[in-house]
């Protein structure tokens, strides 16, 4: 420091470190000084503490990204993951699985488009299951009596219906004749022989085609579940014709109404059935000569 002012650190007479600045008076005679005095603490503890703050502040910052970033990360890979689980059961035949993600955004829409993926192949199944099944039920060198109850048994299960009734047409009588039923019953014998043009069954083979029925209260066949009886409420007449020759009628009962699956697959397993019945009814007739 030169004569006439400075600054400098120094220790006072207590030991503490100090900050000290002074200035020579200009009065003329005398060797006077202005001397400013504070203790370094005094200066370099607000900085200090600036500096802890900024670091417990930086801290929390960080803390704060790594999580917005670990749940932005999650919301991301969690259903890339659920959607694998999901394409890997539907690879592996499991397709009653279902992709559960509640978003209203990209991921949300992917999910919806992939649950109708999986609705659309689980359909696709049912429908190719119960025709090649049928098909397996009506193999062989079976009599009309034996394919009817097969064929009668095995599409009112999988159509979920609650009765069947399988009625062949009489070339000679021109008359429809209840050749097997499933959960059927008919004390009265109403049902066991149809007209043309008389009742759902007459209609529908009147007209070749398949006629639906609902919200029906009386005079229609009632099932038998043992311990008494109920009248569906939904029927379906469908008849069996192979190159516009009349076979027969199938008559199908269900409490609950049809859906446009199942009437899809009722045209389109009733053509193969309408050939069988046809094919043993020739080898019949062959056979009676």
């Amino acid at each position: 420091a030169g004569d006439l002012g400075g600054y400098d650190t120094y220790i006072d007479s207590s030991g503490n470190n100090v900050l000290i600045a002074y200035r020579k008076i200009p009065v003329p005679g005398h060797n006077w000084y202005m001397i400013s005095k504070i203790d370094q603490d005094e200066v370099t503890k607000p900085i200090y503490f600036l500096y802890v703050a900024l670091f417990f502040a930086s801290l929390i910052l960080v803390t704060f990204v790594g999580f917005v970033a670990m749940k932005f990360a999650k919301s991301v890979t969690e259903p890339l993951l659920q959607g694998m689980d999901f394409a890997n059961d539907i690879a592996s035949g499991k397709l009653d699985s279902t992709l559960q993600l509640e978003r209203r955004d990209e991921l949300g829409q992917l999910s919806n488009a992939l649950n109708d993926m999986a609705v659309q192949l689980r359909d696709l199944d049912w429908l190719n299951t119960g025709k090649e099944s049928l098909d397996d039920q009506l193999r062989g060198d079976l009599t009309l009596s034996e394919l009817a109850k097969r064929f009668v048994s095995f599409f009112t299960k999988h159509m979920n219906g609650e009765l069947g009734a399988l009625y062949l047409f009489d070339e000679k009588s021109k008359q429809l004749t209840l050749t097997s039923s499933y959960a059927f019953s008919d004390r009265s014998g109403n049902f066991n022989v149809v007209e043309l043009g008389e009742g759902m069954v007459g209609q529908a083979a009147m007209e070749q085609e398949v006629i639906a029925y609902s919200d029906i209260t009386h005079n229609a066949p009632s099932l038998n579940y043992g311990a008494g009886e109920v009248t569906p409420s939904n029927f379906m007449s469908i008849p069996l014709v192979t190159d516009s020759h009349l076979i027969g009628v199938m008559l199908l009962g269900s409490l609950t109404p049809f859906t446009p699956l199942q009437r899809r697959y009722v045209h389109e397993a009733c053509a193969n059935a309408a050939v069988v019945f046809d094919a043993a009814n020739a080898r019949e007739m062959i056979g009676k000569l």
